[in-house]
C-alpha cells in the first residue's frame, strides 16, 4: 500500500511511525515501571536509615544523659567527701587548740 488513493498519504510510512511510535511508548511505560520500582525501594531504604538514624540518635542521647547523671553523682560524692574532709581538719583544728591551751595552762 503506498499510498492512500483517496488522500494521497504514504500508508507504509505512516504504518512505520505508527509501530515506531508504539515501540517508544512501551519502552516509557517500561522505564516509568523500572523508576517507580527504584522510587519505591528509595522510598523504603530512605525510611530504613532514617530509623537507624533516630534509633542512633536516640542511643546517644540516653548515653549521653546517662554520662552526665555519673558525672553529677561523682561529682556530689566528690563535694561530700570535700565536706567531711573540710569537716574532720576542722575538728581536728580545734581538737589540736584546745590541746594548745591545755599545754598552755599547764605551763603558766
Amino acid at each position: 500500500m503506498p499510498a492512500c488513493t483517496q488522500c494521497g498519504v504514504d500508508v507504509d510510512a505512516a504504518f512505520q511511525q505508527i509501530d515506531t511510535a508504539r515501540k517508544k511508548l512501551e519502552l516509557l511505560q517500561e522505564k516509568i515501571s523500572v523508576d517507580q520500582e527504584l522510587l519505591k525501594q528509595d522510598k523504603r531504604n530512605f525510611k530504613r536509615r532514617l530509623a537507624a538514624a533516630k534509633s542512633s540518635t536516640k542511643r546517644a542521647q540516653e548515653e549521653a544523659e546517662r554520662r552526665l547523671q555519673e558525672i553529677q553523682e561523682s561529682q556530689e560524692q566528690s563535694s561530700q567527701q570535700v565536706t567531711k574532709r573540710r569537716d574532720q581538719d576542722w575538728r581536728q583544728l580545734q581538737e589540736l587548740k584546745e590541746q594548745l591551751r591545755e599545754k598552755e595552762w599547764e605551763y603558766e
